[in-house]
């Protein structure tokens, strides 16, 4: 599940797909989600937690 670009998928792609884990099928466990890269919100750490403590309220 990586990030990137299509070009960069296109070149390292097949190497990804022929080290994931592979369904009982033979196909890859791997894709790529969404061109771009990773960012993680400055305040991603307190939602996550707000996240998991509403969580354990139900």
């Amino acid at each position: 599940m990586p990030g990137g670009s299509v070009e960069s998928y296109g070149s390292l792609g097949p190497m990804l797909e022929k080290i994931s884990a592979k369904a009982k099928d033979g196909a890859p466990f791997v894709a790529l989600l969404y061109p771009g890269g990773h960012a993680f919100p400055a305040d991603g750490a307190k939602r996550i937690a707000a996240f998991f403590k509403e969580q354990a309220k139900k």
